[in-house]
C-alpha cells in the first residue's frame, strides 16, 4: 500500500513518509466505526508542519506501544514532540494569520488523542493542557456551530470525537461538560466518527445529548437543590428507557422446506439462542 498522495518535492524524509503511511492505514482507522470514514488529513499535513509532526509523532507513538506488547522501556523521540508542541505555539503567536487556526486545531486534536489515549501513562502527557488549547481555538474560530459550517471532514470528524471524550470524562468527573447539550444536534449533521444510523428513532447523538443534559442539571441541583424537579428525572428515564424490537419466531417452529432453507434456518436458530440467552443474563 502507498499513500494516496503526489509529492511534488523530496522535502519530506524516509522516516516521515513511513510515519504517514503508518498514520494512513494503521492509526486513522481507529478514530472511527463508521463504514464509509472520511480521508485522513493527509494533505493537510503535506503543507502544514505542525500538523506533519503532529501526525509523525501519533503514528510513531502507535507503533512503539504496537511492538513493544505492552512494555514501557521506549517512548517517542521526546525532541520530536518538543518540535512539535514549538511549532504549534510559533503559529499560535501569529494572531494575524486566522487562516492557520483551522491547521492548528487538528494538530492539537491529534496531541490532545496521543497524550489521552496512547501516552496517557507517560510523564510528558499534557491531556488536560491540549484540552483547554482545543477549546481556545475553537472559541476563536467562532465556536462550535461555525466550524460544523465549514464543512471540512476530519475537522468535525475530530471535533465529534473530542466531544465524546469530554463528555465521557465529565460523568467521570462528576463535572458539566465543556460544550452544551445542544451541539449534539448539530454534529449529526456533519461527519462524525460513528454510523449515522437510526434505532428504533434514536440516534447515537441523540442519546449524547440526553447524557450531556443529564449532566448539566445534575450541577444546577448541586448548586441549588430547590431546584430539583421529579418530571425532569422522569423526563431523562424515559427518554433513556431501553427499547426492544419483538421478534416473531412462529415462522421458525415449522418452517416450511419450500420457504426457508436449511442453511438460513440454521443461522435464525443460532441468533434465537442468542437473544434467549441475552434476555436470560438480563434476567437474572
Amino acid at each position: 500500500m502507498s499513500l494516496n498522495i503526489h509529492l511534488k518535492d523530496n522535502t519530506l524524509t524516509v522516516g516521515d513518509l513511513k510515519a504517514l503511511e503508518y498514520f494512513q492505514f494503521a492509526v486513522w482507522p481507529l478514530f472511527t466505526t463508521a463504514a464509509h470514514p472520511c480521508p485522513p488529513p493527509i494533505p493537510l499535513a503535506m503543507e502544514c508542519q505542525p500538523v506533519l509532526l503532529a501526525v509523525c509523532e501519533l503514528a510513531e507513538a502507535h507503533r512503539t506501544l504496537r511492538d513493544e506488547a505492552g512494555s514501557s522501556t521506549v517512548s517517542a523521540p521526546f525532541d520530536k514532540r518538543m518540535s512539535c508542541l514549538a511549532s504549534v505555539r510559533e503559529q499560535l503567536r501569529d494572531d494575524s494569520n486566522h487562516t492557520s487556526l483551522s491547521p492548528l486545531l487538528v494538530a492539537v486534536f491529534l496531541l490532545y488523542f496521543l497524550d489521552g489515549l496512547v501516552e496517557c501513562d507517560h510523564q510528558s502527557a499534557s491531556t488536560a493542557s491540549h484540552h483547554v488549547g482545543v477549546q481556545a481555538i475553537v472559541d476563536h474560530l467562532g465556536g462550535f456551530s461555525a466550524l460544523i459550517k465549514i464543512g471540512q471532514k476530519d475537522v468535525t470528524m475530530l471535533l465529534s470525537e473530542f466531544a465524546s471524550a469530554d463528555l465521557t470524562k465529565a460523568l467521570l468527573d462528576d463535572r458539566p461538560p465543556c460544550f452544551p447539550a445542544e451541539i449534539w444536534t448539530q454534529i449529526e449533521h456533519g461527519t462524525v466518527w460513528w454510523d449515522q444510523e437510526t434505532y428504533n428513532g434514536t440516534t447515537l447523538a441523540s442519546v449524547f445529548r440526553i447524557m450531556s443534559e443529564m449532566s448539566l442539571y445534575r450541577q444546577q441541583i448541586r448548586g441549588d437543590t430547590e431546584t430539583l424537579s421529579m418530571e425532569v428525572v422522569r423526563g431523562f428515564e424515559r427518554c433513556l428507557q431501553p427499547s426492544y424490537q419483538i421478534l416473531d419466531f412462529d415462522h421458525l417452529k415449522n418452517p416450511m422446506p419450500s420457504s426457508i432453507s436449511t442453511e438460513q434456518f440454521v443461522v435464525f436458530h443460532r441468533d434465537i439462542l442468542c437473544v434467549g440467552g441475552f434476555m436470560e443474563v438480563t434476567a437474572a
